[in-house]
């Protein structure tokens, strides 16, 4: 796995629609394994970590401007702050683990999304969906 070409392809597309893709692609009853899952494959030491990265990513979401950034920057802000984030526990992050946190970051918002639709509408406000097309996607 290589983080710079996953950012180049992410590069050009907003972050909230890649949250929004994911929603569309996942059903509910996915996601939770899906988050268990990456956050089983961290290191031990990681894993304590976990709930506080949530919490601090999650403040974000009620920012429109978070959701309209280009998803490739972001996507390399939040793996810099993962790999800080790993470092301060000790652990000495692949590419895996910061995906992985990455990961968590993602369906966590998913998840959200899923058992809250209004926050759905607020990111598809935020991309300047419109409201006719925000009911029927």
């Amino acid at each position: 796995m290589n983080l710079q070409t996953l950012s180049t392809q992410y590069s050009g597309r907003k972050f909230g629609e890649l949250v929004l893709h994911h929603y569309k692609s996942m059903k509910q009853d996915v996601v939770l394994p899906a988050l268990s899952g990456n956050i089983d494959a961290l290191p031990a030491s990681a894993k304590p970590l976990v709930e506080s990265w949530i919490d601090e990513f999650s403040a974000f979401g009620t920012e429109a401007s978070f959701w309209q950034s280009d998803a490739g920057k972001t996507f390399s802000l939040i793996c810099i702050a993962a790999k800080k984030r790993l470092q301060s526990a000790g652990v000495v992050a692949t590419d895996t683990d910061v995906f992985a946190m990455f990961q968590i970051i993602v369906l966590n918002f998913v998840y959200g999304l899923h058992r809250h639709p209004q926050s759905k509408a607020f990111i598809q406000k935020s991309l300047g969906i419109g409201f006719l097309r925000r009911l029927v996607g």
